[in-house]
């Protein structure tokens, strides 16, 4: 039985890449999510990527997730989670076990954008 999930689990630094393509190609890169804010089943936070290693953080820009479900898999919790930022909408699930949140992000804003994203909290 699933329920909303407590978004407290988000709170930290997770980092990890990117990859997918847009209509002008191939993208892949290093992505970063701060959450510093959760409230319930909610959390704000920000976001910023870079192509590789060695160049600099983009900008910090606002996202706001919600663990919309939770469910018990072995004794060990698995959210579920949706968020958006101003140009598109995250779909993913945070594995507890593995401390790894993994999300698809589409963005029809940005040349029809789709990544996946796999993070591991810092």
């Amino acid at each position: 039985n699933a329920a909303p999930g407590d978004a407290a689990v988000l709170k930290g630094t997770w980092v990890g890449t990117y990859s997918g393509y847009s209509n002008s190609g191939r993208k892949s890169g290093l992505e970063k999510i701060v959450i510093s804010l959760v409230k319930g089943s909610t959390a704000r936070g920000t976001w910023q990527s870079r192509p590789s290693a060695t160049a600099k953080w983009s900008k910090p820009k606002p996202v706001n997730l919600s663990v919309y479900a939770q469910e018990n898999d072995d004794s060990l919790p698995t959210d579920y989670i949706s968020g958006a930022d101003a140009d598109g909408i995250y779909v993913g699930k945070l594995v507890t076990s593995k401390n790894r949140l993994v999300f698809s992000y589409s963005s029809p804003a940005k040349d029809l954008l789709v990544l996946t994203l796999d993070l591991k909290k810092k």
